[in-house]
């Protein structure tokens, strides 16, 4: 399948998420927070991933639930210090690849 990324947009940071078993929480850096990206791609793998994006940690039962082994992407991005990861309760470890984007008047 083709991934198009929208027009007018311009790589700003890329990371890497590691997450481990436990209970912690984990969020983009500050890199990437600063850039304040409008625009993500990202995919998830080794294990399932849960997600929220109001604030609120994610715990291993409870946020969106990311899938192992597939791509997202969020236009329209905003509020990037509010997402956070937390592993599904059925994993033991998962990575994050995650490119950021912005417009090239900063808007």
């Amino acid at each position: 399948m083709q991934r198009t990324i929208p027009t007018s947009l311009i790589p700003s940071s890329f990371e890497q998420i590691s997450l481990t078993a436990g209970t912690d929480v984990f969020t983009m850096n500050s890199t990437m927070i600063a850039a304040n990206p409008r625009y993500l791609y990202f995919s998830i793998s080794g294990g399932d991933v849960r997600m929220r994006h109001d604030g609120t940690n994610p715990t291993d039962t409870t946020g969106v639930i990311m899938y192992d082994d597939t791509d997202y992407s969020w236009e329209a991005f905003s509020n990037p210090s509010d997402l956070k990861f937390a592993l599904n309760d059925t994993t033991t470890a998962a990575t994050i690849d995650m490119q950021a984007y912005v417009y090239p008047d900063g808007d």
